[in-house]
C-alpha cells in the first residue's frame, strides 16, 4: 500500500515462486486516503485506511493481479484505522489519530454495518505533560499449549515532546469472552512501529523504536501471555521499523 498517494498492489507470484506477475493499481476513491496496511481475510482483502476512516473491502475480479474495492466498513470520524487483525468473525481495530482499539462482527459485504462492541484508550496512565500519542501496531496471538488464552498486544508511540522516561508501553488485552484489557509494559523504546511474535509457541517478542537510541529488545511472554518482560536487548542497533523471523 502506498500510503501518501492513495493506492496499492497486490502483486501475484509466477508458477515457479521467484517472480512476480503484473497487477493492477488500486485507488482509494476519498479525498484523503492513506491506506496502511492489506490483510486477507477469506476471499477479501481489508485494507484499513487512516486518511478515509475506512476499511476498504477488495476481491479479485477475473484474474489473481486484478483487484477491485467492492465496499468498504465505516470507522469512527477522525479515528484514524492503522492496522487491523481478525479473529473469526471479528475485526479489531487499532486507530492512530484516537489511539483506542475497537472490536465489531465483520459486517455482510459489500456495504453492510455493525456496532462497535468495544472500544478501549491504550494510552498509559499519568503521560508526560504535552506528549503527543500515535498507536502503532496490532498483534494477536491464538492459544496454545504454553498459552491458554488468545491476546492482542499494541504498541503506543509518543512522539514528544515530552518523553516518559520509561519509554513507550505496549498494552496487552485479553480476547475471550470479550475483549478487556490486562495491563501495559514499558519497554525503553521510543516510538514502536516494528514488533512480532517468534518462536515455537509465539512466545518472544522482538521490537524496537523508529526514533532514540534504545535499540532492539527481546521480550518473553510470562504470566500465560498476560505479561511481557525484557530478556534481552542490542542498543548497537539503531532503530528498526520491522521484523522477520525465519523459521
Amino acid at each position: 500500500m502506498n500510503y501518501n498517494s492513495g493506492n496499492g498492489l497486490i502483486i501475484p507470484t509466477a508458477s515457479d515462486h521467484l517472480h512476480f506477475e503484473p497487477a493492477n493499481l488500486i485507488s482509494f476513491p476519498a479525498p484523503v486516503s492513506h491506506p496502511h496496511m492489506a490483510l486477507q481475510h477469506g476471499s477479501e482483502v481489508f485494507v484499513p485506511d487512516l486518511g478515509a476512516d475506512r476499511i476498504w473491502r477488495l476481491v479479485e475480479n477475473g484474474s489473481p493481479g486484478n483487484w477491485r474495492i467492492q465496499g468498504f466498513i465505516t470507522q469512527p470520524q477522525g479515528s484514524g484505522p492503522r492496522h487491523i487483525a481478525t479473529r473469526g468473525n471479528t475485526l479489531y481495530t487499532l486507530h492512530e489519530l484516537s489511539s483506542t482499539l475497537t472490536a465489531q462482527a465483520i459486517p455482510p459485504a459489500p456495504n453492510g454495518t455493525s456496532t462497535i462492541t468495544s472500544s478501549f484508550s491504550i494510552l498509559p496512565p499519568n503521560p508526560p505533560p504535552q506528549a503527543e500519542w500515535h498507536a502503532g501496531e496490532i498483534l494477536l496471538t491464538e492459544a496454545s499449549a504454553k498459552f491458554p488464552q488468545p491476546f492482542i498486544y499494541v504498541s503506543n508511540r509518543n512522539t514528544g515532546p515530552v518523553l516518559d522516561p520509561r519509554g513507550d508501553a505496549i498494552a496487552i488485552f485479553a480476547v475471550e469472552p470479550t475483549l478487556r484489557f490486562v495491563k501495559h509494559v514499558y519497554t525503553g523504546l521510543d516510538q514502536i512501529r516494528g514488533m512480532e511474535f517468534g518462536g515455537p509457541e509465539n512466545e518472544f517478542l522482538i521490537a524496537s523504536g523508529v526514533a532514540g537510541n534504545a535499540g532492539v529488545i527481546m521480550l518473553k511472554r510470562i504470566n500465560g501471555g498476560a505479561d511481557l518482560e525484557i530478556v534481552a536487548k542490542d542498543t548497537t542497533i539503531p532503530t528498526r521499523t520491522s521484523f522477520v523471523w525465519l523459521k
